[in-house]
């Protein structure tokens, strides 16, 4: 049996649905802000986001890709690339609380203005964006901390038994 050749090659697991995000974003930044139509030629109605920040919220998604390939061709992360990645992480997450939480959730408030009454309601898009961000920043940190203290012998470690 022949195998095809396309089978060899290995992506990152989130670089379809990252590539698909950057292309949208692209078309964001083409048609001034977000909108759910996707027509170059009549995006319709459009939230406007600024530039500035999209183009960040772009280039730390590209950075994140290259960053993700790079671990994959050396097969293993090293500690700059996840300080990198944390870096990217932050200014990503500061990024988003500009370009997708603010003008989201100020479209939402200016829509429906009884959920302004909600309890923390003026700072749901700082939440938001925190949350995000830390629950990130956490998933890198982990990382980082694997690979800091990876073969060393005197560190805690937790087992668990099954019963059954």
């Amino acid at each position: 049996m022949i195998r095809p050749q396309w089978s060899r090659v290995k992506l990152p697991p989130g670089s379809p649905s990252v590539s698909l995000s950057s292309l949208i974003l692209t078309y964001f930044l083409k048609v001034g802000g977000l909108t759910l139509r996707f027509n170059p030629s009549s995006p319709g109605d459009v939230l406007a986001v600024p530039t500035n920040w999209l183009i960040v919220v772009i280039l730390t998604t590209a950075g994140m890709v290259i960053i993700n390939g790079l671990a994959l061709r050396r097969k293993r992360w090293s500690v700059g690339l996840l300080l990198s990645e944390l870096v990217l992480d932050v200014l990503g997450a500061v990024a988003s609380y500009y370009v997708f939480f603010l003008p989201i959730f100020g479209w939402l408030f200016e829509t429906v203005p009884w959920l302004t009454n909600l309890p923390f309601a003026d700072h749901a898009p700082l939440i938001t964006a925190v949350v995000l961000g830390s629950l990130s920043v956490l998933d890198t940190l982990t990382k980082l901390f694997k690979v800091v203290f990876a073969g060393r012998r005197d560190m805690p470690s937790i087992s668990f038994q099954a019963e059954g």
